[in-house]
């Protein structure tokens, strides 16, 4: 067991295994240590252990990308190799086509890392006691999946970041400002030593002297223009959206006016018969007054002639 070994295991796990098991690599890495190379060298290792960094969201789902994906992740990085290519050699036609291909790219290499990570997700809420899928959002942030995206972004324009990418072990997304060298300070668990000029084809592209010099600025210039393509694309896609939001808006907010006149209209026919039938309560209620009325008078006549009939019957007795 060796720190490079242990950092490249807990980069790729789900987020809320990495703290138990880096705890149990840090005691199974004292033990094993100390007992090839003594106690120091097992307590060394197990500190080391401790003081790995747990990868953000992020830069997770790119390492899950660089191990289990590693041709999408290399795609990315040889589509810069040919960016720096063509805008040493001068070839606007072919920068021009190349820029296009950087925008698919980084779509389809952003959408497969973020799909590595829901799988990962779905698979640890699965395995875990008493879990089931269903127990969070279905999706990652939007924040997260712009990181994602910033850091392939990075990755095509800085072959040291690519370097770095291909790991498996980032801790922190990275981001290219097109002017300086992507920082990678910090950024990759474990061990790592960034390339130099002259260790692999996608750092050297065949520039020398005073010529390098013209070269890096074409490339960051060609790197900025191509960032800010991708910006304003991304502006464009979320001003449709909203334009669309708008239309669905307006067009709810015109269905919502005609169901308002509708109701207003039965309103006041509600309210037309409400009156009406007040109107025939207030009829019935002074007929039912009259009828009171004609019943106590005729009650009052029926007392008298019963009152006369009981003297007339009393008078004929005699």
């Amino acid at each position: 067991m060796d720190l490079e070994s242990v950092a490249a295991e807990l980069s790729v796990l789900p987020p809320a295994e990495f703290v138990a098991r880096r705890t149990e690599l840090a005691k199974a890495g004292r033990m094993e240590a100390g007992a090839a190379s003594g106690k120091a060298a097992g307590r060394e290792l197990a500190e080391a252990i401790k003081r790995l960094a747990k990868p953000s969201a992020a830069a997770w789902a790119v390492n899950l990308l660089a191990t289990r994906r590693p041709g999408m992740l290399e795609s990315v990085a040889a589509l810069g190799a040919n960016v720096r290519a063509a805008t040493a050699s001068g070839e606007p036609a072919a920068l021009t086509a190349l820029t296009a291909e950087r925008r698919s790219t980084l779509r389809a290499a952003t959408a497969a890392a973020l799909e590595l990570a829901e799988q990962a997700l779905d698979a640890s809420d699965a395995d875990a006691p008493g879990g089931a899928e269903g127990t969070r959002p279905s999706k990652l942030s939007p924040a997260v999946a712009a990181d994602v995206e910033q850091t392939l972004q990075a990755v095509l324009a800085d072959a040291t970041a690519a370097a770095a990418a291909r790991t498996g072990r980032l801790v922190r997304a990275l981001a290219a400002s097109g002017v300086e060298s992507v920082d990678l300070d910090g950024a990759v668990s474990g061990p790592f030593t960034p390339p130099g000029p002259g260790d692999g084809d996608d750092l050297d592209d065949g520039g020398d002297g005073d010529g390098d010099g013209d070269y890096d600025a074409a490339a960051a210039a060609t790197a900025e223009a191509a960032d800010a393509a991708a910006a304003l694309e991304a502006l464009d896609s979320r001003l449709g959206e909203l334009q669309e939001l708008r239309r669905a808006a307006r067009e709810r907010s015109d269905s919502l006016d005609d169901e308002i006149d509708l109701l207003r209209a039965r309103l006041a026919d509600i309210e037309s018969e409400l009156h009406d039938r007040e109107a025939d309560r207030a009829d019935l209620e002074e007929r039912l007054d009259e009828t009171d009325r004609a019943f106590g008078q005729l009650d009052r006549h029926r007392e008298k002639a019963a009152r006369r009939a009981s003297s007339a019957a009393r008078a004929a007795d005699r």
